[in-house]
């Protein structure tokens, strides 16, 4: 996986939630990469968690 695929991930997201909620919670994160069957991603803080 790399950041492109996590960005149509979040390309789906974005019309499956209403705009507010998709840029306050979904658009700041960022990919970090994945490990098996798990993916990482970066928050911008510990609210996001």
């Amino acid at each position: 996986m790399s950041a492109n695929v996590w960005n149509d991930i979040l390309s789906r997201v974005e019309t499956k939630v209403n705009r507010h909620s998709y840029y306050t919670w979904f658009k700041p994160t960022s990919f970090i990469g994945e490990r098996g069957e798990k993916l990482t991603v970066r928050v911008p803080n510990g609210l996001f968690r």
